[in-house]
Parts: C-alpha cells; structure tokens; sequence
C-alpha cells in the first residue's frame, strides 16, 4: 500500500472518527480503529502518514488506514486550519 503524508485538519475524539488534508488539496476520512497510537493525542496540524483504501460509505469511496504521527510534539500546520 502506498504511504501518503498529510496534516489532521479534524478529530472527534467522542464520535472516533477524523479527517486528513492533504497538500494537494485531497480529504481523507479515518476512523480511530485505523489510528496507530493514542488517539486522544491527535490535534489538528498533526502531520501523519497513511495508506489509503476503499471505502463505500463516504461520497470519495476511499479511507485512509494505518494512520501514524509524523515526529513527536509537532507545532501546527497553520495552511492546514486556514
């Protein structure tokens, strides 16, 4: 599976679900179960890498999966919020 590299843009922590912008515009879906680590530590502008797979149930048809925390204590990407 190819890895991408990308920014949290959201995180629900209570509904176990989050979103992931990429620099090239792209928005990918991720449910907790396909988070690698602690969950409650992802904040937005957190840069993660991931895979991507199929997905019927949003309108993209893909999710990512085998999300991981780039580094340790990163600072937010602010083009990421903006």
């Amino acid at each position: 599976m190819k890895r991408q590299t990308g920014y949290i843009k959201a995180v629900m922590t209570k509904r176990n679900y989050g979103f992931i912008w990429t620099e090239d515009g792209q928005e990918y879906f991720f449910h907790r179960a396909g988070f690698v680590g602690d969950f409650e530590e992802l904040r937005e502008g957190h840069k993660v890498e991931f895979g991507v797979m199929p997905c019927n149930k949003n309108e993209a048809g893909v999710k990512a999966v085998a999300v991981e925390l780039v580094g340790v204590n990163q600072p937010s990407h602010e083009a990421v919020i903006s």
